[in-house]
């Protein structure tokens, strides 16, 4: 008889516990949803942005002058020969392969550097 009482506050104690925390849990997301709510409810303005189409060059000269690629040139001539060269190698990456797999792909993206 005296262990059930023992179980049985001890059950209450366990309980009392209890109370403050799902206190907590529930004003933790009473303020999420309210603050979901302020968000949603918030206006964004939107700015219009131009976006020019794509238009290949007629040439590789016309390539060339475009000033838009000075950063890419600007960084590909910081490259070493192989360094270049890599840039030009892909590497078929799956994501199904498993770990082994993702691991030798990393090892030659650092060690070789390569673009793709």
């Amino acid at each position: 008889m005296q262990q059930k009482k023992r179980l049985h506050k001890k059950r209450q104690h366990t309980q009392l516990w209890l109370l403050p925390l799902l206190v907590w849990v529930l004003y933790a997301c009473e303020g999420s949803d309210a603050r979901q709510q302020q968000h949603a409810q918030q206006q964004v303005e939107v700015l219009p942005v131009e976006r020019k189409p794509y238009v290949r060059a007629s040439s590789l000269i016309d390539a060339m002058e475009d000033s838009s690629s000075y950063w890419v040139d600007s960084v590909f001539s910081t490259l070493t020969p192989d360094e270049r060269i890599a840039q030009l190698i892909i590497i078929e990456a799956f994501s199904d392969q498993g770990a082994t797999y993702e691991a030798d792909v990393m090892y030659l993206v650092k060690k070789y550097k390569i673009g793709g």
